[in-house]
């Protein structure tokens, strides 16, 4: 379900988050634009990738947790995730960083393995 909810004081802010952890999409709007920069993070999935941006590094940090989280509840193994840096954004106060979605193994760790099967004499399949 779609949810918009106006003003994000005390009682937005905690309806929205409580309605978005139930699986809703949520959108809270409020007129003061200094409380909206304060709340502000976003994901964007493209590609594999997940763009996560936020007012603060502490703030990218507690959304990575978040995921973690939300991949542990759902059996997804979080050795899926492949983390960025956290980089400082150009926008005022920003941070970012840009995790990528892993399946397998990349072909670096694969020549590894198999080397690693061919040395104790065991094929790899």
């Amino acid at each position: 379900m779609r949810i918009a909810i106006i003003g994000t004081g005390y009682v937005g802010l905690v309806t929205g988050t409580c309605l978005a952890e139930t699986g809703n999409t949520v959108v809270c709007v409020d007129i003061n634009e200094e409380k909206v920069k304060n709340i502000f993070t976003y994901l964007s999935k493209v590609n594999k990738k997940i763009n996560v941006v936020s007012a603060d590094e502490f703030r990218v940090k507690t959304v990575n947790d978040i995921l973690q989280n939300k991949m542990i509840k759902r059996g997804i193994s979080i050795k899926a995730l492949k983390y960025g840096n956290i980089e400082q954004g150009s926008g005022m106060g920003t941070a970012k960083q840009e995790i990528t979605l892993q399946a397998g193994i990349d072909k670096e760790n694969a020549k590894n393995c198999r080397g690693y099967a061919n040395q104790r004499g065991q094929p790899f399949i």
